[in-house]
């Protein structure tokens, strides 16, 4: 749903200066904190819509991302913290994962515990790309086999969740049972190959497309008029 919803966002945000679109994205991440409170959205109990796990929830974990894009090429990180951000990271997630800090499986979170467990992935997810986006090359990033997961990186979050749904059926593990290896490995192999299809036969295509329907129109726009000369 937030890719569907960015182009608009981008569209929308085309005019700002780089201030201006720091500032909206930090607001957004700020203000989706308050999602989880909304009447409407605290209300769930366990019928109907879960409004809860809807987009605005997750602002701040895209705002990482986002932020890290503005701010390449300007802010510079020393390579050396990536193994701290790591170790940082690592007990990050196991904070998030005990008992205490929320409820664990699929029960269904208190505004507060699902706040602080988006603020978990999100200060998680900064310590693992900050780093690296800002920071000097990588020679495991800058491998072969990085840059072709980099390149269909897209599909591999659009297809994901999907391929590990199906992953329990087909193997007739049943959801929180164990077997962690297994599943982990048959997602990540039928993710890749779903995903390398889906960004050859349609991702690719696609950007071919309206690259060629970009180009199209600028030339149209550069062409020069031709000026009607009206008979004698």
């Amino acid at each position: 749903a937030f890719y569907l919803a960015l182009p608009v966002i981008a569209w929308a945000m085309r005019r700002l200066s780089r201030r201006g679109r720091l500032a909206a994205i930090i607001s957004a991440a700020v203000l989706s904190f308050a999602w989880p409170w909304l009447p409407f959205v605290a209300a769930f109990d366990g019928e109907g819509i879960n409004f809860q796990i809807w987009p605005p929830s997750y602002i701040l974990w895209f705002a990482i991302g986002m932020l890290a894009a503005e701010c390449e090429g300007r802010v510079k990180i020393s390579s050396r913290i990536r193994p701290v951000a790591w170790l940082l990271a690592a007990a990050i997630m196991w904070v998030a994962s005990r008992e205490w800090f929320g409820p664990q499986g699929l029960v269904h979170p208190e505004p507060a515990e699902f706040n602080r467990r988006i603020l978990a992935g999100g200060l998680f997810a900064a310590c693992i790309v900050v780093p690296y986006a800002l920071g000097g090359p990588s020679k495991i990033l800058e491998s072969t086999t990085w840059q072709f997961l980099g390149k269909i990186s897209y599909s591999i979050f659009l297809w994901h969740v999907a391929i590990l749904g199906l992953m329990f059926p087909l193997t007739g593990i049943s959801l929180f049972s164990g077997h962690f290896t297994l599943i982990f490995i048959l997602t990540v192999a039928f993710t890749i190959a779903v995903s390398y299809a889906s960004y050859e036969l349609i991702e690719e295509p696609a950007r071919l497309y309206f690259r060629g329907r970009k180009r199209q129109a600028t030339a149209a726009a550069a062409k020069p008029a031709t000026k009607t000369e009206s008979p004698a």
